[in-house]
């Protein structure tokens, strides 16, 4: 899991601190987060890669944001 961490750091976690330093990179961090938000929606509601988004998936979409139970 340590390999997985570091990647997601160098890869992501240091290049949008970067991007958040810069008043105009608003539509860039939304692009770069928006598929790692997918991602991580999908391993915590059990829909994997060649599966349709399903109601578990916007369940725990809808919990990230309180905006269901």
């Amino acid at each position: 899991m340590d390999e997985n961490r570091n990647n997601f750091i160098k890869w992501f976690k240091e290049p949008l601190n970067t991007l958040y330093k810069n008043e105009h990179a608003g539509f860039a961090i939304v692009m770069l987060s928006l598929p790692i938000l997918e991602r991580y929606l999908r391993q915590k509601s059990g829909v994997f890669e060649k599966q349709n988004l399903d109601l578990r998936f916007y369940r725990e979409f809808l919990k990230m944001f309180h905006l269901g139970r």
